[in-house]
């Protein structure tokens, strides 16, 4: 008999993230929080979304998602993978091996250039 008297469920999904739209920065890098998550470079200058769930972040243009990051509960903190910049690495090899990029990188990216400077 309690069956008849329940309120049908709701017919909406639920969505577990909230929706943030952010502006890249010169660095390509958007920043959430006070951290600083990276985008391939040919996205300077725009606006994107930002889905941030509890663990992690995705960054979208339109319904792509371009980048998927660890999200950080710190400040100040940098999640930057080196495939994003490869386009300015192509044109100004130098700059690798003293980047931020490569310090954060995978060990055995950094094995690839030998010990880093510092």
């Amino acid at each position: 008999m309690e069956r008849e008297s329940f309120l049908p469920l709701p017919s909406m999904d639920f969505c577990p993230y909230d929706l943030k739209y952010w502006k890249v920065d010169r660095y390509s890098t958007v920043t959430f929080e006070r951290n600083f998550y990276s985008v391939p470079e040919s996205y300077k200058s725009e606006m994107l979304a930002l889905k941030v769930y509890f663990d992690t972040i995705d960054i979208l243009e339109g319904e792509t998602v371009i980048a998927t990051h660890e999200r950080f509960f710190g400040k100040n903190e940098c999640s930057l993978k080196i495939e994003h910049y490869l386009s300015t690495l192509r044109n100004k090899p130098g700059a690798l091996r003293s980047s931020k990029v490569l310090k954060r990188a995978d060990p055995c990216i950094k094995d690839l250039f030998g010990p880093l400077p510092g």
